[in-house]
């Protein structure tokens, strides 16, 4: 209860993960949000397809594309500064491991 009462407002970052589609992109925000929800991180994770970064890329403080769309990042970040772009490690990607693409966070903020 101390904890709680005494717990600062932390700012949420608001995170976009995005792929081709946005299907896998979209599961893994899941994850993740319900990851740090049960460690108490304050990140928020959306996704969207690539072709939909038109419309949510405003209020992003971080978009991560998937490995299959890496091939985009220069032209992504030209396009869409200055919100930040990077890409999300194939490894992580592929396991879904959300402390892994957390680390990954955390390094680029």
């Amino acid at each position: 209860m101390i904890l709680v009462l005494t717990k600062e407002e932390q700012k949420i970052h608001e995170i976009l993960l995005c792929c081709t589609g946005g299907m896998t992109t979209t599961f893994f925000a899941q994850k993740m949000n319900r990851y740090c929800e049960l460690n108490h991180s304050p990140y928020h994770f959306s996704a969207a397809g690539s072709y939909h970064l038109d419309d949510v890329y405003k209020d992003k403080e971080l978009i991560l594309i998937a490995p299959q769309l890496r091939y985009q990042l220069a032209e992504l970040k030209a396009k869409y500064a200055p919100v930040e772009i990077e890409s999300i490690e194939a490894s992580v990607f592929a396991a879904y491991d959300c402390p892994g693409l957390l680390d990954q966070i955390e390094t680029i903020l």
